[in-house]
């Protein structure tokens, strides 16, 4: 802004110089003009040269105030630019401060909000264990040990009893094998948690049970079909053997202590939700 004041200016005076030496030149020619013609010296000029020469200084005083106006209007206009640049700087920090602090917010916003969720998930188990616990009794159900009768628990109470564990969530898949091979439920889920160190050590792929074939360890395509696999060969294949110490003998045959350690997560996974 400042070099083109500058060159504004330079403009100007030099178009003032240029006038001035037309006026300079029209002043010696009035002189030739009016003072001497013919070698004669007419007074009748004197007056003429005189309001000429008032003139011209009229006009030189005139055109100075125009150059100093427009002079102050250059710098005026100069400033308040600066001015203007200063407060769109001014503008442009605060806009940034304001983007700065607003991410800030929604990032707070967003922790609080996995927060938020990560409680309402406790808030949920807590309530589907309450609810489960409550189920379709009138009082506490006795742990039933026997393996080839039905639990009666719902769905619901084996979820709640599943919680917290590798198998978290697949209730139905042992409702499901109760129903259809008349094992019971908790019993299977206890030999399955111990099996797999409550669900998080598989033998092989979805091996929950501890199962071996002739080529090595079981796999099976799912986690359900692990389930129910468990269900077809304690029906198919214990049912000669009423208690669990009787199955440990054939399943398990390591002096006694495999059925102590279900019946220890029978009771657990039951007091989970009943006490």
């Amino acid at each position: 802004m400042g070099s083109r004041s500058k060159k504004s200016r330079n403009f100007m005076e030099i178009k003032f110089r240029k006038l001035m030496n037309k006026l300079h030149e029209l002043i010696i020619k009035l002189v030739n003009l009016f003072w001497f013609k013919r070698n004669k010296f007419h007074l009748i000029y004197i007056p003429v040269t005189f309001l000429v020469a008032v003139l011209l200084i009229t006009l030189n005083i005139n055109q100075n105030s125009h150059i100093a106006a427009i002079t102050t209007d250059y710098k005026e206009a100069e400033e308040n630019l600066v001015i203007v640049i200063e407060e769109n700087e001014d503008l442009k920090q605060e806009n940034e401060d304001l983007k700065n602090e607003l991410h800030t917010i929604v990032e707070e916003k967003d922790i609080e909000i996995e927060e938020l969720k990560e409680e309402v998930v406790k808030l949920q188990e807590r309530r589907s264990v309450q609810l489960a616990s409550r189920g379709n009794y009138d009082r506490q159900p006795n742990i039933n040990y026997s393996p080839h009768s039905k639990s009666g628990f719902t769905i619901e109470i084996l979820n709640s009893m599943l919680i917290n564990t590798g198998l978290a969530g697949y209730g139905e898949s042992f409702y499901t094998m109760e129903q259809e091979y008349n094992v019971n439920a908790l019993f299977a889920i206890a030999v399955a948690c111990h099996e797999s160190a409550n669900g998080y050590k598989k033998a092989n792929t979805n091996n929950y049970f501890g199962f071996k074939g002739n080529n090595g360890w079981m796999s099976f395509e799912s986690t359900h079909s692990c389930i129910m696999y468990f269900g077809k060969l304690i029906s198919n294949n214990y049912n000669n053997y009423s208690t669990i110490e009787g199955i440990n003998g054939k399943y398990c045959p390591d002096g006694g202590t495999w059925s102590g350690y279900v019946k220890q997560h029978m009771r657990e996974k039951y007091n989970k939700v009943f006490n």
